[in-house]
């Protein structure tokens, strides 16, 4: 068993990548089917840990957390923790705005186990949050892979957040889908591949990490897993400016709900691929 931590500059690369995509490719769980903190009582707090391989194409893993003082109540929960504002919704996408995002919560050394035996060890590093800067965790594993119903199993020691164990199974990869290289404001954008099982379909377009200060803008949108085409409506692709430089993902989710204390915390696997894109007219 070896436990492997990224250098800072690879950590705060893989945290930038998967934190701001994490909107592009993981979707939380819904609270409301959380009835009991294990005290009688709901909970008030939320919070998540995702594991991803790396988006380039050296072999790695990365791990990310995030913890914060208020409940979400749907799928798109980043909102309301940090100060961010629905500009637009449909029924599967929002447009959001952030201005600032808040640092995370402390739950202590947060670690992941991959079958390999890999533990990788996840610190408290500069990210992103809905595409604004803030405090994360995140971590890598330099040369390690992981596939489709590989299992990855959490572990938190606890501080202010309290102590966790889970585990989740990494959904398939998606390889037959292609992202545009060109977005137009006018029209739908309409994505199609073949259908795999996961709990989740996510794609997100946003201004990268580093283009812009905030307010940060963007476009999020969840799908059923199995889902094999989706539609982002033209109404929500309007609130981009023409000729913007924008990220597009495209992703399927895994999730696993637990209640510590009075945190709901979500257990994440994604797979996604990921480009650059230009707004049009």
């Amino acid at each position: 068993m070896a436990a492997r931590r990224g250098s800072a500059a690879g950590v705060l690369a893989i945290a930038t990548g998967l934190l701001s995509g994490c909107y592009m490719t993981v979707d939380p769980g819904d609270a409301a089917s959380i009835t009991d903190a294990g005290d009688g009582g709901m909970p008030t707090r939320s919070g998540w840990v995702a594991v991803s391989p790396v988006a380039d194409t050296r072999p790695a893993v990365a791990i990310s957390g995030y913890f914060a003082d208020s409940l979400h109540t749907g799928p798109a929960w980043f909102l309301s923790m940090n100060h961010c504002a629905i500009t637009q919704a449909s029924a599967a996408c929002i447009a959001y705005t952030c201005a600032s995002a808040t640092p995370t919560a402390d739950t202590g050394a947060l670690t992941a186990r991959l079958p390999d035996g890999t533990v990788v060890q996840a610190m408290q590093v500069d990210g992103f949050i809905g595409g604004v800067a803030t405090r994360v965790y995140g971590g890598v594993a330099e040369g390690s892979t992981i596939g489709a119903t590989d299992v990855v199993r959490f572990q938190a020691a606890g501080a202010s957040v309290p102590s966790f164990a889970g585990m989740v199974a990494m959904p398939p990869s998606l390889t037959d889908i292609h992202l545009p290289a060109v977005i137009s404001r006018s029209s739908d954008l309409v994505l199609t591949w073949s259908a795999r099982v996961s709990d989740r379909v996510s794609v997100v377009i946003m201004e990268p990490p580093f283009s812009t200060t905030p307010p940060r803008h963007g476009v999020w949108c969840s799908w059923p897993g199995g889902t094999s085409t989706v539609t982002v409506p033209a109404s929500a692709l309007s609130t981009f400016a023409d000729g913007e430089a924008v990220a597009i993902s495209a992703g399927l989710v895994n999730v696993t709900p637990i209640v510590v204390g009075d945190y709901a915390i979500d257990l994440e696997a994604s797979q996604s691929i990921q480009a650059t894109a230009m707004t049009s007219p």
